[in-house]
This record gives C-alpha cells, sequence and structure tokens, in this order.
C-alpha cells in the first residue's frame, strides 16, 4: 500500500472552522438558554374574610430558567385591583413580586377577580391569575375623608355619616386626630346594627397652605378595632 497523502490545512481554512463551530455552539447555547416561570402558590389564591376598606397580598414570581425572564403588560380586570410589579426582568434563578391591593369597600360577600400578565417564558406566554374573597362590612364612612377649604383663623367643619353595617351593636371607644388643629366628636358613643351616626370634625389654621392628617378611630369590634380616615384641609387668603 502507498502512503496516504496527507492534505496540509491552510491557516484560513482553520480560522473558519473554528469560527463554524463557536457559532454552532453559541446557537446551542441560545436555544438552550430559556426564562422559566414559576408562581409561588399557583395561579389562584383567597384573601379569606375581609374586615377592612382594603386589602394587600405579595405574589412570589420565580425565574427557574437560565436566561432573564421578563414581565409585561400586567392588568386587572377591574379597576378595584391596584397592581404594582417589583421589577419588570428578573434574572435566572432570582425572585420578583407583584403586589395585588384589592379595594373591597364597594364590595360585599362572595367576590371573585381576575388578572393577566404576558411573560418571555414561551410556556407561559399569558398568564391569568383568580383571587376570591368574603367582604364583611362592618363601619362604612360617607365620606371616606373630611375635606376643609377655609380662611387663615376661621373655624371650619365638615361632617361625616358613618353607617354600622354588620349584625351587632359597635362602640366608638375613642377617636384621636394626629393634629390638635383638629377635633372629632361622633352623635352617638354606640351605634346599633343598619343604623347611622355624624362624625363632626373642626378645624382652625392660623396661616394659608395645606394641611393634612388622620383621625384614628378605636371600637369593640374584635375584628375591626382600629378605623383610620384622613382629612385635607386647604386654606386660602381672603379676598
Amino acid at each position: 500500500m502507498g502512503d496516504e497523502e496527507v492534505i496540509p490545512h491552510s491557516p484560513t481554512v482553520l480560522r473558519r472552522f473554528a469560527s463554524f463551530l463557536l457559532l454552532s455552539a453559541l446557537l446551542a447555547a441560545g436555544a438552550l438558554a430559556q426564562p422559566k416561570l414559576e408562581i409561588v402558590g399557583g395561579e389562584s389564591f383567597d384573601f379569606g374574610d375581609i374586615w377592612t376598606s382594603s386589602a394587600k397580598r405579595l405574589l412570589t414570581l420565580k425565574n427557574r430558567g437560565t436566561s432573564k425572564l421578563v414581565i409585561s403588560n400586567v392588568s386587572a380586570s377591574c379597576g378595584c385591583t391596584g397592581l404594582l410589579m417589583s421589577d419588570d426582568e428578573i434574572p435566572p434563578g432570582k425572585s420578583g413580586t407583584l403586589q395585588i391591593t384589592f379595594d373591597a369597600s364597594r364590595f360585599s360577600g362572595h367576590v371573585e377577580k381576575n388578572l393577566t400578565f404576558e411573560t418571555n417564558d414561551t410556556t407561559h406566554r399569558r398568564v391569568g391569575i383568580k383571587f376570591t374573597a368574603t367582604v364583611n362590612k362592618t363601619l362604612e364612612f360617607d365620606p371616606e375623608y373630611f375635606y376643609f377649604s377655609t380662611y387663615p383663623d376661621s373655624l371650619a367643619s365638615k361632617d361625616i355619616t358613618i353607617k354600622n353595617s354588620s349584625s351587632t351593636p359597635i362602640k366608638i371607644l375613642s377617636i384621636t386626630p394626629s393634629s390638635n388643629t383638629v377635633s372629632v366628636s361622633s352623635s352617638l358613643s354606640e351605634i346599633p346594627p343598619g343604623e347611622d351616626a355624624e362624625l363632626t370634625a373642626t378645624l382652625r389654621l392660623k396661616s394659608t397652605g395645606t394641611s393634612s392628617g388622620e383621625v384614628v378611630i378605636t371600637t369593640d369590634h374584635p375584628k375591626v378595632p382600629k378605623f383610620t380616615l384622613r382629612f385635607f384641609a386647604l386654606v386660602k387668603e381672603k379676598k
């Protein structure tokens, strides 16, 4: 047998072959690198009994994949639900949170709501989350805050109707404003079921500008021992 002919490889051929191998490796790695969404606790949850005007829940979203997870188009089916994403990009192995705030003030009894978002996880392009709640009415306020429009060193007064929507009497134990420029009193110290009382707030400020604060109401209700009302004031110059 004769000697086999050895064909020398030129440097250009070797470089092209190496570039081809590198490109193939990069394409293979890119194909394998994918985000993977995990919703901790699943795609539904229950707030349970809600006794206050709102409730919050933090939903944890984990990226179990090997490339960045992108969250987009977060929306709710109802204006009663507020959504806040901690970050719309989650690195591999990390987690983000979706804060869900439910305004329960307009509801009573069993409630079901939905929210959606999109991701770049090919197995979870569009994600739907459902939550439920049981809203229990206790004290309801109309309006939900005090607003004063007044003049310097003038005494201003505003009323809020407070209704007991529960099935038992509720005693008002204390009413505490955050500022000594405001005083608040109630027409009833104990409100029977289904009945109303009047909260009357008076305010006097010496200078122009804006002011705000809180009024904390404590009760004997075991589920909602404390309510917080806001007050706002605009003090204008006299013309």
